[in-house]
């Protein structure tokens, strides 16, 4: 949704962060981040997790915490060095969405995205849940499982603009298939996505920090990860992934990390 605000100049990608809230105040060189930073974890902010995150997927802190946070949070590495993930980062953004566009989150996203491309089986947060939505479950040393709490389910809850969104996997689909389309668009001479709701895909698929690799070819943050093939794409995996793409000619794929719950 930033490239639909983005394209209708509210705010820019290069907009500073403080522009919007001048509550965010540091003494450092990342007093002066923007929201591309925001967007391709480059700030250099420690992510402190373990301040939000709580057992049993419980999440402690309420979004009104979220720039405050950012206020005093150590340093981990210099600005726009080093790729370091951190969720408060999107949920500042998910706030620069409302605070820009004056309408709530939820508001926003059933507007852009959930009713243009009709996703049915699409929530945020504190929807409700109903019987037809899959259940966590973790296998503990004796061999029973134990039912994890739903994520990122509850009310002004923090890092609701970051991992609170629930859909299916055709909805999923549908997504996805919109957001390569309106890429494909944009970089098609003469190619406009007119009727296709995400906008300035070349600018969001753009490189902006590397990332560690296993190969010397292009393996990078844009706002999103992507990887030019053959390649190991193992960031943030627990298991030694296999090389994609291994025997075919170079081509550049855009990918993300989504988790099955």
């Amino acid at each position: 949704m930033v490239g639909m605000m983005v394209d209708e100049e509210r705010p820019d990608f290069s907009t500073q962060l403080h522009e919007i809230f001048p509550k965010y105040q540091r003494g450092d060189a990342r007093a002066n981040i923007t929201i591309a930073d925001l967007l391709s974890h480059r700030t250099g902010i420690a992510p402190y997790d373990g301040l939000w995150l709580s057992s049993d997927n419980q999440i402690v802190m309420e979004r009104s915490q979220a720039i405050p946070t950012f206020n005093y949070a150590p340093v981990v590495s210099p600005l726009r060095a080093k790729f370091g993930y951190n969720h408060i980062a999107y949920e500042i953004v998910g706030q620069v969405l409302e605070k820009t566009s004056g309408s709530t989150y939820l508001d926003l996203l059933r507007e852009r995205i959930i009713n243009p491309l009709r996703l049915n089986r699409t929530f945020y947060a504190d929807q409700p849940f109903d019987d037809n939505t899959a259940k966590a479950y973790a296998a503990l040393s004796n061999g029973s499982t134990y039912e994890l709490p739903p994520w990122g389910y509850g009310k002004d809850i923090l890092i609701g603009s970051r991992g609170a969104l629930r859909s299916s996997i055709s909805g999923m689909m549908v997504l996805y298939k919109a957001v390569m389309d309106a890429a494909n668009s944009g970089v098609e001479v003469g190619g406009s996505g007119a009727h296709n709701p995400f906008k300035l895909m070349p600018q969001l698929f753009e490189g902006k920090i590397g990332l560690l690799n296993q190969s010397w070819r292009e393996y990078i943050y844009a706002l999103g990860m992507r990887a030019q093939l053959p390649n190991i794409v193992d960031l943030f995996l627990d298991y030694s992934p296999p090389e994609l793409g291994r025997g075919s000619p170079w081509r550049l794929s855009s990918w993300y990390i989504t988790k099955a719950t």
